[in-house]
């Protein structure tokens, strides 16, 4: 009889790609990891009376609403319970209420049908400033609801609101014209200007799909957008945008008036308007992750929300640095008062790449902070030598949406260098930087480190909307100039530049120095010990999130240069500069230069070099699977083996760095081979790896002969004994992991048409946040075969939440977990133990893993047996060799991650249509919003195997005034992709 064994799965779960309706998935169990793939739909409208009135009142009753998630709040520490008992548990808790688009709290069932964001968020008190008194905290509840990635599934929603009328004057802009068009700056009537949708003209020399003309709107933070005679993208803010408007009332004509008619309307659409569905956070702004932010489109969206013109120095560094070199300078705001406690360092001959990063002047060219530790703070990954650490507390009374906002921004610098800006309520001993509201109408920051306590001026920038500005004003907190004051930014410095044209006549003389050439800026450092990352001149920087755009110096005169105060060399950085979406390449190098961060030497990375796919593993034959990518070191490979009516696993062999070999193994007291069975796997390079959203991850390989067994029909292998590896880093928690035997060593049975011999897979016990032991496990097949040789085990060991990245081309979704101790035998309840999985959609996931504890005596290996939109059914395996149970208890505990992902091929058209065409394929469906070819995504089935995805398609491609939603079509022309 066997003992139930705490184990880790990883869930691993690919969109779906079907015809359905929105959210409609199989909800059909699959007795394999992969599954169908299946589209989900945007939310159709229904149709509208043409009559202006009854329009109205039919839009008011559909659901014109919205979840809008309010600013999180301090982080609190969970108090202990019977429930979980980490001393280092905290969170932070939001208020969740459902409006009307017009901002009319409405009972929550009006938003049922939407996704709703989470209300509470796991935090760190090591970079979070935490109370001394604890919460009590409802801790399954909480724990169960968790989820990093607000809006992962359903966050790109819209739905049409009708068609709107246009005024007399207004119609298609000219295709010349520039798309930041501020003519609702100077509006003064109640009439609606761009017909209520005032910020933006985007003109297309071609049709434009809502989903182009969604995708630029919400990309700069606005909910509302419409296509004028499908040519023209326009975009607006409903009430709830709260960021957008800045927590006011909007001007007048700056809102949408009442539609015409609705959406199925065969009436001429002047303007036919949609909404994004949300969910709104911080209190009303659109999630960060869905906005691409840019210095000029801010000032443009200010100013016409104001009605005066807004630039640069009041949206960001309202408090201008004076070019004084003595160690003791001055800052001077904007109305002539003086700031003191800035300290530049001092100016040197020569270039500037010749300057040592040292803690004294440093390279940046203000005073560096200097406190370093090699221990990570609570919340920020293990990966640097040391720790530089940036001290910042609130001022009193600073608002929630502020301090989520800064708190965002700090979250970037923890996430991309060493730099641990830290949040302490309680600091007393300078130097530190004291942020909030202290001058209002600007934002701008202090540079370097103070000599007693700096500022960060929040005033501007007041919401989560303004991430990107708070992460440039940490910047000058840091020591940062502006870019483009750069030596060589708008002059020739010691050969280097000018990398800027500057028309200085169309720059009022306070603007100037905002252009000039400064020495004190960094442009690189000599060498600085052992793996300097830069040495040497530092190449010009575009896309630094230090830099100005074009437009925020922009003056009414166009006659000089379109009224611009500089282009780029070449003018192809022209629309590159202003960036506000986050640090780029060059200013992450920077900081490692100046701030001399150096990565631990088993750190790999980001998870650059990874891959996770389906495949069908027969048990008839070895079989070479070939992996998508050609890693640069052998990886680590792990399975899931998946149910069938026998005893079997999934045994690997010959890794390389391009392919695997695996097999379907049966245990001894089982006849023959094993059929196929539909299994995932997961393989990484071997050593530590941060994701790109900042979670880490461990894949390893350890060799041993150490086994465990069962009581009975032990054979003649050695005593039960285990190997202890030390985890490369401690987690806040114990990781989800999975294991699988890597090597073929000792096999003596004739396979495949036999059973394996020894039989083994992996054991696992004792994990915890810094170790686990290991060993091979017989079960009580110990009798049949001997472990001579070593064996590879390798494993992957991943820290728990959930988030969302980029790898490949393709964005990946996933979930990692580990659950109650739950999981029983193959006889105990059909076999069938729910895995439950918070908020992974109902797209039926990939699962791999393995068990992570071995409390009873005979042994036993994971398998999957079914999975179900966010449930994945597992239950212990074992072989029947010396008898035919297959109970096992007590329960076990698994661990899980979840992947979902949708990449795209071009293909191209054989002749060029004057405008977008409709494509419809067989078997798969593609996108297409250009006239030269469309993409197209597979739906992979679960038997399709790697590095054999590639078909043959038939498509058929015709020009249609209306969006078309066909089928499958069979018998057009084929085309090979």
């Amino acid at each position: 009889m066997l003992r139930f064994l705490p184990f880790g799965i990883l869930l691993l779960a690919f969109p779906c790609l079907a015809q359905g309706n929105e959210g409609d998935c199989s909800d059909q169990a699959c007795s394999k990891t992969g599954g169908s793939l299946f589209i989900q739909r945007r939310l159709a409208p229904s149709k509208v009376s043409a009559d202006p009135v009854a329009a109205a009142l039919a839009l008011e009753r559909r659901s014109s609403a919205a979840w809008v998630a309010a600013p999180f709040g301090d982080c609190r520490r969970a108090c202990p319970s019977g429930q979980r008992s980490d001393p280092k548990l905290a969170f932070q808790e939001r208020p969740v209420q459902c409006f009307s688009t017009s901002g009319e709290l409405l009972e929550d069932s009006s938003c049922h049908h939407l996704m709703k964001p989470e209300v509470y968020r796991q935090c760190h008190c090591g970079v979070i400033w935490c109370a001394k008194e604890c919460q009590d905290f409802d801790l399954e509840a909480v724990l169960e609801s968790e989820h990093t990635d607000i809006g992962d599934e359903r966050d790109s929603e819209f739905e049409c609101l009708g068609c709107f009328p246009l005024g007399e004057d207004d119609g298609v802009a000219d295709l010349t014209a520039d798309a930041r068009d501020v003519t609702c700056m100077d509006w003064q009537h109640d009439t609606p200007c761009r017909g209520g949708l005032p910020f933006y003209r985007l003109r297309m020399n071609k049709p434009m799909s809502a989903e182009s003309c969604f995708e630029f709107c919400i990309g700069a933070g606005m909910d509302l957008f419409g296509l004028v005679e499908g040519v023209e993208c326009r975009c607006g803010a409903s009430r709830l945008n709260k960021g957008i408007w800045r927590d006011e009332k909007p001007r007048p004509g700056l809102e949408l008036p009442a539609p015409l008619s609705g959406c199925m309307t065969e009436q001429k659409c002047p303007l036919r308007v949609y909404r994004w569905l949300g969910p709104f956070v911080g209190g009303g702004t659109v999630p960060e992750h869905l906005m691409m932010s840019h210095i000029d489109d801010q000032t443009m969206v200010d100013s016409i929300v104001t009605g005066r013109p807004i630039t640069e120095e009041d949206e960001e560094d309202g408090e201008e640095l004076s070019e004084d070199p003595a160690p003791m300078a001055q800052a001077q705001t904007e109305n002539g008062q003086l700031e003191e406690d800035v300290q530049l360092s001092t100016v040197t001959e020569g270039p500037g790449w010749g300057r040592l990063c040292d803690d004294n002047d440093g390279c940046l060219g203000a005073r560096p902070w200097i406190e370093r530790t090699a221990v990570p703070p609570e919340g920020m990954s293990d990966q640097w030598q040391e720790y530089v650490i940036f001290r910042y507390k609130f001022k009193d009374g600073t608002d929630a949406a502020r301090k989520e906002g800064l708190r965002a921004a700090a979250a970037e610098w923890r996430l991309h260098t060493c730099v641990a800006v830290i949040e302490d309520q309680d600091i007393i001993q300078s130097p530190f930087i004291v942020a909030g509201l202290h001058t209002a109408g600007s934002c701008s920051a202090t540079l370097g480190r103070p000599l007693n306590s700096g500022k960060l001026n929040m005033g501007w920038c007041n919401s989560l909307k303004s991430k990107g500005s708070l992460v440039h004003e940490i910047g000058h907190n840091l020591g940062m100039y502006h870019h483009q004051n750069r030596p060589d930014g708008s002059a020739r410095f010691n050969g280097k530049g000018p990398h800027l044209e500057v028309y200085w006549q169309n720059l009022i003389d306070s603007y100037k120095s905002f252009l000039a050439p400064k020495q004190q800026a960094y442009t690189g450092s000599q060498k600085d010990g052992e793996n300097d990352p830069q040495v040497g001149y530092a190449a010009y920087n575009f896309e630094s999130i230090m830099h100005y755009g074009r437009g925020v110096l922009r003056i009414k005169d166009h006659s000089v240069n379109d009224g611009y105060a500089f282009n780029t060399i070449p003018k192809s950085y022209n629309s590159v500069v202003g960036q506000r979406h986050g640090l780029s390449d060059g200013d992450k190098k920077a900081i490692f230069d100046a701030y001399r961060c150096r990565p631990m030497k088993d750190f790999q990375g980001t998870w650059d070099a990874f891959e996770v796919n389906q495949i069908q593993v027969p048990g008839t034959a070895w079989t070479t699977f070939h992996f998508t990518v050609t890693f640069d070191a052998v990886p680590v490979v792990v399975v899931l083996p998946t149910h069938s009516g026998r005893p079997a696993t999934v045994r690997l062999r010959q890794i390389t760095t391009s392919s695997f070999q695996a097999l379907v193994v049966v245990p001894p007291g089982t006849a023959g081979n094993h059929g196929a069975l539909d299994v995932t796997f997961m393989a990484a390079v071997a050593g530590r790896h941060r994701l790109k959203d900042g979670r880490t991850f461990e894949a390893r390989r350890v060799t041993l002969k150490n086994i465990q067994r069962g009581n009975s029909c032990t054979g003649q292998n050695p005593e039960a004994s285990w190997t202890s590896v030390s985890l490369l880093r401690t987690y806040e928690q114990e990781p989800a992991f999975a294991a699988s035997v890597q090597s073929c060593n000792n096999e003596l049975g004739d396979l495949p048409s036999s059973f394996s011999k020894p039989f083994m897979s992996v054991a696992v016990s004792n994990l915890t946040a810094s170790s686990v032991q290991l060993a091979l496990e017989l079960a009580q097949t110990a009798g049949e075969g001997e472990v001579l040789q070593e064996e590879t085990i390798g494993f992957i060991a991943m820290e728990q939440g959930s988030g969302n990245f980029r790898n490949l081309g393709r964005r990946l979704y996933y979930t990692a977990k580990v659950s109650a101790f739950s999981v029983k035998g193959r006889s105990d309840g059909d076999g069938r133990f729910p895995v439950p999985f918070p908020h992974v959609g109902t797209e039926t996931p990939l699962v791999i893993g393995g068990h992570v504890s071995r409390m009873g005596s005979d042994g036993g290996w994971l398998r999957l047996f079914s999975c179900k939109g966010n449930v994945a059914n597992v239950y212990m395996d074992e072989d029947q060799f010396c008898d035919s149970e297959t109970w096992h208890w007590p329960a076990e505990q698994v661990g899980s991650a979840r992947i979902r992902t949708k990449s795209w091929t071009w293909v191209p058209f054989e002749a060029l249509f004057d405008v977008a065409p409709v494509v419809v394929t067989a078997p798969i469906g593609g996108e297409c919003s250009a006239c030269d070819g469309f993409h197209a995504v597979m739906a992979r089935p679960a038997k399709t195997k790697v590095g054999t995805d590639a078909m043959t398609i038939s498509f058929l491609a015709a020009w249609s005034m209306k969006m078309a939603k066909m089928g499958w079509l069979k018998g057009m022309s084929c085309r090979s992709m």
